[in-house]
């Protein structure tokens, strides 16, 4: 983890240590301590990513962010707790940066996928969560921030949140349902879009995609 804010905060010695002590104190207080993730030590990580909420498509090794991307309509909000998504989103994260520790200086492209979403797949105790864990405690850069094909409501939203964001934050957020802006207008290779937003990308299945991070068999 300090290799990991090293490289986050490009190699500025003060606010790498802030990073990680931040980091570390967050970790403490919402997971209770500082034990390893694991797919052994935890049975629920396993039952998120059979899931596909999230995914992670990861670049060729050490070129460019990796994409995070989130499949809305998979998310069962009765059975899944807003603990239960923020742990796996930080499992997710950390495992993307194991496999490629270049992904802490080329940061991620967050693309939530809203199609289809309903009322049972929405929870807004994930945003309350969420929000701590972004503001200076996570290498994780954000490129852009992607809400793609979202309700008038979701959108109306955002649109108010961003306006307590920073100008450089707020020029990364982006929300639209036109599958062509991701590679017009962000420059998204269509190689690493998935297909349900028009690109060639076969995103995993949920038997393929545990049995991925089962033979992984990371530990964060």
């Amino acid at each position: 983890m300090a290799l990991v804010m090293l490289k986050y905060r490009n190699f500025d010695m003060e606010t790498a240590k802030e990073r990680l002590s931040n980091y570390l104190v967050w970790r403490r207080e919402l997971f209770g301590d500082l034990s390893d993730h694991s797919l052994e030590s935890d049975e629920m990580i396993g039952e998120m990513l059979n899931t596909c909420f999230l995914q992670t498509l990861m670049p060729p090794t050490g070129n460019g962010p990796v994409i995070l991307y989130g499949q809305g309509k998979r998310h069962n909000s009765s059975k899944y707790t807003p603990m239960h998504v923020v742990k796996v989103w930080h499992y997710m994260i950390m495992c993307a940066l194991k496999r490629d520790i270049e992904i802490a200086k080329h940061g991620f492209i967050v693309i939530s996928n809203l199609s289809d979403v309903g009322y049972g797949n929405m929870d807004r105790g994930i945003g309350k969560l969420l929000r701590p864990a972004i503001k200076n405690v996570m290498p994780m850069r954000i490129v852009y921030a992607v809400l793609f094909n979202p309700s008038f409501i979701v959108h109306s939203g955002v649109s108010l949140m961003v306006l307590f964001l920073s100008s450089k934050m707020q020029g990364r957020i982006k929300s639209f349902s036109d599958q062509s802006l991701f590679q017009s207008d962000l420059k998204i290779d269509s190689s690493r879009l998935p297909v349900q937003l028009g690109g060639t990308c076969e995103i995993k299945t949920p038997e393929t995609h545990l049995k991925f991070y089962q033979d992984l068999n990371l530990k964060v």
